[in-house]
């Protein structure tokens, strides 16, 4: 599929993502989910981890179920580089040029949200930010939403550590925050003077696969989390309609 640009000029491929128009913003503030893939997975021997397979689904596959899941309406994009996973009903960007780091994907991310969808700078509007390699922290969006209220956006905290890559951001106020030239910032040098909401992730919903060691960790809270949750099929659209989530 020949690729489309974003106005930051990261070609963005569309793979049959659903318009967002007045119903969506009436179902729901939060009108975009950004998931971030990228890096260079070293300790995979260079399989993107987002990519890599649970319960019979990649990370992003099920990422992308349990986002439908909690926000049916949402344009998803995957800031990941082009690979027949992906699954459909999501666009695809990727930062230019690649490997530029987490705000630089954001910042693609939105720009590819914001092709497909230009009339949401109109209206009182919420993206979320997620990682493709934490396939069940899409399941955190709903209480993020909920703790936004007067405040800018609302992020995961676990432990003592801020999360700024789970989070739900007004949409205003990331695209002010994302800097001129976002290739090598940081979400924590980029985010740290946002009015931020702090959700505790007591359930470990938002952990990720840093290394082969979470691979076991990450997948117990998978299958847990598809043993607590059943959808009617219209909602889910990994590859297919009539998807599962189990």
């Amino acid at each position: 599929m020949a690729p489309a640009h974003s106005r930051s000029g990261a070609p963005l491929w569309r793979n049959e993502a659903p318009a967002v128009g007045a119903s969506a913003l009436k179902t729901s503030a939060l009108v975009g989910i950004i998931f971030l893939g990228g890096g260079t997975a070293r300790r995979f021997g260079g399989e993107a981890k987002q990519h890599l397979t649970i319960a019979g689904k990649t990370l992003l596959e099920h990422g992308f179920a349990f986002a439908r899941y909690c926000f049916p309406n949402a344009v998803c994009v995957a800031v990941t580089p082009e690979d027949s996973r992906v699954p459909a009903g999501m666009l695809r960007t990727l930062e230019d040029p690649p490997l530029g780091g987490p705000v630089a994907g954001i910042s693609a991310g939105l720009d590819a949200l914001l092709e497909q969808a230009p009339h949401l700078l109109d209206h009182e509007t919420y993206v979320a930010v997620l990682s493709g390699d934490s396939p069940t922290s899409a399941l955190l969006l709903p209480e993020l939403l909920q703790a936004i209220h007067g405040h800018s956006g609302a992020v995961c905290a676990r432990g003592e550590k801020t999360n700024y890559l789970t989070g739900i951001y007004r949409l205003s106020t990331l695209r002010a925050a994302l800097p001129d030239n976002p290739h090598g910032a940081g979400a924590y040098r980029t985010f740290k003077h946002l009015d931020l909401a702090l959700v505790n992730d007591d359930r470990g919903l938002s952990r990720d696969v840093d290394s082969p060691a979470d691979v076991a960790t990450v997948s117990d809270i998978v299958r847990r989390e598809l043993a607590q949750h059943t959808a009617p099929s219209s909602t889910l659209a990994v590859g297919q309609a009539h998807t599962q989530l189990s």
